[in-house]
C-alpha cells in the first residue's frame, strides 16, 4: 500500500531488509525456496519485529498468507495509518483496536473473521474494505465508525461464493458515507431501504438479489452516485 504518485514499496522478505521507510510490503510466507524449518523461522522473525513495538512504518501491506500468530503481533504497530492484509486464518480483528491512527484498512479475504466488534468506535477509520466474508454476519459495530467515508464488503471472488449479512440497518448511522459497495453479498432480511438515507454518496453498488426491497432499479433511481456498471473483481479502496 503506497501513497498516490509514490514509487512501489520494495517487497521485504526478512526484517533485516527494512530500512526505516514509511511504506513496507512484507512477504513473510509462501517462499517455496525455503525449507519448512526456514519458513517457520522467518515467520518468527517477523513476529518478533512487529511485537517489539512501534516502528516508522505508516503504510503496511502483508502481501502473502498471514497466519493468525503473525496477525496478532500487529497489535504492536500502534503507529500504523494504513494496513492491507491479503488473506489468512486469523479470526479476531482485535489488533486493529490497538491502532488509533489507522484510517485505511483493507482485508482481502476474511473467511474466519467472526465479528466486527473489535472495530467498534474506532476513532480514525475512514476507508474500510473487507472481502471474503463467511462467518461474520452482524455488521452493527460498523455503525459506530463516525469518520467512515468508504465501505466495501464482499464475498469470496475466487470461488464465486456470496457472503451473507443480517441487515443494513447499521448504515443509517453513517450518513457521511461517500462510497458503498456490497460485492457478492446478500442482505438476509432483504431490506435495502437504509441506502435511501445516504444522501452524500458519490459511488454506490449492490448485487441484485431475489426479494430485495427496494429493487435494484428503484435504488438506481433514488440513491445518489449509483454505479450501473458491473463491479471489478477486486476493489482497492482509496482513502477519502
Amino acid at each position: 500500500m503506497t501513497t498516490p504518485g509514490s514509487a512501489p514499496a520494495e517487497v521485504l522478505e526478512h526484517p533485516s531488509d527494512y530500512r526505516g521507510t514509511e511504506d513496507a510490503v512484507v512477504a513473510a510466507t509462501q517462499n517455496h525456496e525455503l525449507t519448512a524449518t526456514q519458513a517457520r523461522k522467518l515467520v518468527l522473525e517477523w513476529m518478533d519485529f512487529f511485537s517489539a513495538g512501534p516502528t516508522t512504518i505508516k503504510r503496511l501491506t502483508l502481501g502473502t498468507r498471514t497466519p493468525v500468530r503473525l496477525f496478532e503481533t500487529l497489535a504492536g504497530q500502534t503507529q500504523l495509518e494504513q494496513l492491507s492484509v491479503k488473506w489468512g486464518d486469523y479470526s479476531n480483528l482485535s489488533p486493529i483496536a490497538c491502532m488509533p491512527k489507522l484510517h485505511t484498512l483493507q482485508i482481502q479475504s476474511a473467511p474466519r473473521v467472526a465479528s466486527m466488534e473489535p472495530l467498534d468506535s474506532h476513532p480514525s477509520l475512514r476507508t474500510l474494505e473487507v472481502t471474503g466474508l463467511r462467518d461474520a454476519h452482524d455488521m452493527a459495530p460498523l455503525g459506530t465508525l463516525r469518520n467512515l467515508r468508504s465501505l466495501v464488503l464482499g464475498g469470496e471472488f475466487a470461488s464465486d461464493r456470496n457472503a451473507h449479512i443480517d441487515s443494513l440497518s447499521f448504515i443509517k448511522d453513517l450518513p457521511q458515507l461517500r462510497v458503498l459497495k456490497l460485492l457478492g453479498l446478500i442482505v438476509d432480511d432483504k431490506d435495502y431501504s437504509p441506502l435511501l438515507s445516504l444522501r452524500n454518496l458519490t459511488d454506490a453498488w449492490v448485487m441484485k438479489t431475489r426479494g430485495m426491497r427496494p429493487t435494484v432499479d428503484e435504488l438506481a433511481q433514488q440513491v445518489p452516485g449509483w454505479d450501473t456498471s458491473p463491479p471489478p473483481l477486486v476493489v482497492i479502496c482509496e482513502s477519502l
